[in-house]
């Protein structure tokens, strides 16, 4: 292994923001080396359990560094040891990995470890039962080392000094491996060959959902665990059992990228087409699908409604929706009622929750939400509406729902006119909107 030094004084806390340093060593080129970049991303990747996150320090600028392959080299991932905060492994794009055991004061670069094409690198998290283990992901890159570069997933026991190349059943190199989570015990990747799965903190794994995945994400929901997983053709699956099966939200372009999904969003938002635009709430919803999600949802948006000067804040949202995600509507509207009460705009004053029904859906589902919105009226929920895709849809067809919040005194707001015919507004006035 090689080190490249750093520079900076010696000082008690590693942290400290460094000097800036341009050296080079064994052939190694170190540009715009600022120790504050390091000192954020190190400090808040693993808080030890339980305690409370604290604010990062502002960052200058980040650290790149070129090796002497003479190409790229932009870091793209970084993780730290929950164990020990001193270690870190950097993976840069086509330079490999690099590894601090002193907190960012010197680095050294793992020279056993091929110049692969680095997508992701996780320690393992708080709770695991061996913090040491390491995975990395990587592509096949045919510009660096190609005898030796089959992507894939690699696995460290020990910190990541010493490394093995992971070949699950059905997931033989050269394959690409991407997002790596980590969940107690458990291990996600998503990879060519679908989503490969362990147990064991990566001693075996399993292949699941062939279709080929771009990105992963993991959640403990109760005892199941929920997989979202974004697919190489665009498209959400998700599974409510940590792989076994799986449902897809449908065809979502630019998944794979924070900006390709943003894009998206931007583009339904403005096509002028309603149904357009509620393509996106099958995201949304599946974001805040958990009673602690809705409760800071719902929480953030009165106290950024207030920050915007609103005197009288009234909520919408479908609660049923989230039923699919594995919590009940019940469960759904307590956990929204109880973020509204935590902010600072006083619920049933100046803000309340309107539940919401979605006029696509049979007649029966409107009625199971009229009944859900009037178990919490007087508590929090201060109206009924009907919404989603307009057209084809007229409010007539739930006029029974209507009636029984009506008779009950709960107020109705009915979507009318958007995107259908004139008359539906005089329908809905007279079903009482």
């Amino acid at each position: 292994m090689e080190t490249l030094d750093l520079g900076g004084p010696a000082v008690a806390d590693p942290w400290e923001p460094m000097r800036p340093v341009a050296r080079s060593t064994l052939g190694h080129r170190v540009l715009s080396i600022v120790g504050a970049a390091m000192t954020t991303l190190l400090t808040t990747g693993c808080p030890p359990a339980g305690t409370p996150p604290t604010p990062a320090p502002p960052i200058a600028s980040f650290t790149e560094v070129l090796t002497d392959i003479g190409r790229g080299g932009r870091s793209v991932a970084v993780s730290i040891n929950a164990a020990n905060n001193q270690i870190a492994i950097v993976g840069t794009e086509s330079g490999g990995l690099f590894r601090t055991t002193n907190g960012g004061g010197t680095w050294q670069h793992i020279d056993a470890f091929a110049p692969f094409r680095i997508v992701d690198v996780a320690f393992a998290e708080p709770g695991a039962a061996d913090l040491q283990v390491v995975i990395v992901t990587t592509t096949k890159d045919a510009q660096t080392n190609a005898a030796a570069n089959n992507g894939g997933i690699w696995r460290s026991t020990d910190a990541g000094l010493t490394w093995t190349h992971v070949a699950p059943t059905g997931c033989a190199p050269p394959h690409g491996a991407f997002d790596v989570v980590f969940l107690g015990n458990n291990v996600f990747v998503a990879a060519d060959c679908g989503v490969v799965t362990s147990t064991d903190l990566g001693a075996t794994w399993t292949t699941t959902a062939s279709t080929a995945a771009s990105s992963v994400i993991a959640r403990n929901f109760g005892a199941a665990i929920v997989l979202d997983v974004c697919t190489q053709s665009s498209r959400v699956r998700r599974s409510l059992d940590a792989g076994s099966t799986w449902s897809s939200a449908g065809f979502v372009p630019g998944c794979n990228t924070p900006h390709g999904l943003a894009a998206w969003f931007d583009a339904n938002a403005h096509a002028g087409s309603l149904e357009r635009f509620l393509e996106g709430f099958a995201l949304t919803v599946a974001a805040m699908a958990s009673p602690e999600g809705l409760a800071r949802v719902a929480q953030e948006t009165a106290e950024d409604a207030l920050a915007q000067g609103a005197v009288l804040a009234e909520f919408r949202i479908a609660p049923l929706l989230f039923e699919s995600h594995g919590v009940a509507g019940e469960a759904a509207v307590e956990a929204l009622l109880a973020g509204l009460a935590r902010s600072s705009l006083p619920l049933m004053k100046s803000s309340g929750l309107i539940v919401c029904a979605m006029r696509h859906l049979p007649p029966e589902e409107t009625l199971r939400a009229a009944r859900l919105a009037l178990r919490f009226q007087g508590r929090g929920v201060i109206g009924f509406d009907l919404a989603g895709a307009e057209r084809g849809h007229p409010p007539a067809e739930h006029a029974k729902a209507l009636q029984l919040v009506r008779d009950a005194g709960l107020a109705i707001t009915l979507h009318a006119g958007e995107a259908d015919v004139a008359e539906r507004v005089v329908e809905a006035a007279r079903l009482g909107a």
